[in-house]
Order: C-alpha cells, then structure tokens, then sequence
C-alpha cells in the first residue's frame, strides 16, 4: 500500500489515506489520528460517553445493503426497532 494520493483526499480530521492500486478510487482507505473513526475518519469519540455510533461504528460497512452487514448490526438495527 502506498500513501501518495495526489493530494487528493476525502480522510476527513487529518485522516492519512493509503491505495492498494494504481486506481485511486478503488481499494483504498483511511487511517485515522487518535479518537477518530470511521470510514472517512469522519466520526469522534473524544469528549462523549459512550454511545451507540462509538460501541458499533467501526462495525458499519459503508455503501452495504443491511441484509450483508455484520451480525452485530443486523442485532442492533432489530433492538433499536424493537424499543422504537
């Protein structure tokens, strides 16, 4: 993997972003700073207690129909429906 990107970006918090291939829009992703998380690095879990988006957040895939996330969220998804 390689971290040259042209300067192009979408790691969001001073988020690096690494490419497996010479295609930059594919197969690439972000490695986030400290209390950062998140596809983009997009999300924070510094100064909160903690929450449902900072306990499962590295769980959700982006851009993922539900029926092919990871059993943790198919769990939580039917829980939050269920107390709604």
């Amino acid at each position: 993997m390689k971290s040259d990107c042209s300067g192009q970006s979408v790691c969001e918090n001073e988020g690096q972003r690494f490419q497996d291939s010479s295609d930059y829009s594919k197969n690439s992703t972000c490695i986030c700073q400290s209390s950062f998380y998140g596809a983009r690095c997009q999300l924070s879990s510094d100064g909160f207690v903690p929450s449902l988006d900072a306990i499962i957040g590295y769980h959700i895939q982006s851009h993922t129909n539900i029926i092919h996330q990871p059993i943790i969220i198919k769990i939580t998804v039917a829980l939050t429906v269920i107390f709604m």
